[in-house]
């Protein structure tokens, strides 16, 4: 009997031992397998130490770039060389930048890693709510970086572009002032008796006149000589002003 007990525990032995040796085995090809694959998170931390190390914009704006949402599982075989990237345009609202990640190697792959983008920007942006037809002063607009893709674009970057200018419509506070929100007040009406201004070289001619078109500064107008009663075009220069155009 203790002959047969002492071939049971070596049996035994033998038997755990090979086993464990077998999962070792496996556990170390798993590993392997492993190691020779690139996985979705990896792809999307060297797209995005890439993209941190070269994205360009412009002196006044500022970029965020972080991980976007990729399917855990996806896997490529690990490239032996490195890797290729090549940003692809951004989807229209400027939330999501994919970046063609590809590898060289003879066994060649490529594969579109989502980040998530944010571009900022100093604005003009309301600081209370201002009505339809305000004309904008100091305590009305401020500056404030915003998140560019939540105005298509379509702001103004310093004061003075808004300045004096006309709300076309009511804009609540915080909001990004838009180009198309905001118009030149009109400094001649129709009707309007103004000054004609006719420059000859260093010679300025003064003469009265009758608007008849309305304009803002800078805008081509008719208007009407008093004495001569001939309709000639000229530029709007200032309140009741305008410069004969020759």
């Amino acid at each position: 009997m203790p002959a047969v007990s002492t071939l049971l525990v070596r049996l035994f032995a033998l038997f755990f031992a090979c086993n464990t040796v077998a999962t070792f085995a496996h556990a170390a090809a798993a590993d392997n397998g492993t190691a020779n694959k690139m996985y979705a998170d990896e792809l999307m931390s060297l797209a995005l130490a890439h993209m941190r190390a070269n994205a360009q914009t412009a002196p006044e704006r500022r970029i965020e770039l972080d991980k976007g949402n990729m399917d855990a599982r996806l896997n490529m075989p690990r490239c032996q060389t490195p890797l290729h990237f090549e940003p692809q345009r951004h989807n229209g609202r400027g939330e999501r930048l994919l970046v063609k990640t590809s590898c060289l190697d003879q066994k060649r792959w490529s594969v579109y890693v989502p980040l998530q983008y944010r571009e900022y920007a100093r604005a003009v942006v309301s600081q209370r709510p201002i009505a339809r037809g305000t004309t904008l002063g100091p305590e009305d607009i401020a500056v404030k970086e915003i998140p560019v893709h939540k105005t298509g674009g379509n702001f103004l970057p310093s004061v003075e572009q808004a300045l004096g200018m006309l709300a076309t419509r009511n804009i609540s506070a915080g909001a990004a002032l838009q180009r198309n929100a905001l118009k030149a007040p009109l400094l001649v009406r129709r009707g309007d008796q103004v000054v004609i201004v006719a420059k000859s070289g260093p010679v300025a001619v003064r003469m009265n006149g009758t608007a008849l078109s309305a304009g803002s500064a800078n805008q081509q107008i008719r208007v009407k000589n008093v004495r001569s009663q001939r309709v000639i075009k000229a530029r709007v220069t200032g309140a009741g002003v305008v410069e004969a155009l020759m």
